[in-house]
């Protein structure tokens, strides 16, 4: 069942602002448990969040649509 009330929906992108704004962290393969990632040192010693990490993965998307359109551009018969 569906309950998109109000007060449900609030809760929901509660939930997202805090996950958005959390360590980003990965599953280690030796342990198989989450470990928070290091700090990269441009980043001022603070762990990089889940905010950056997504903004990154949505910069690599949108520049591989973008070279694979123009690719087909290219490949395209000239009228």
């Amino acid at each position: 069942m569906d309950d998109a009330t109000p007060g449900n929906m609030d809760k929901l992108e509660a939930f997202g602002e805090n996950l958005l704004n959390t360590a980003l962290a990965r599953v280690s393969k030796s342990t198989g448990m989450y470990v928070t990632v290091d700090a990269e040192p441009d980043d001022g010693g603070e762990p990089p969040k889940n905010e950056k990490a997504l903004k990154d993965f949505a910069k690599i998307l949108y520049n591989e649509r973008r070279d694979r359109i123009m690719r087909k551009r290219q490949d395209a018969p000239q009228a």
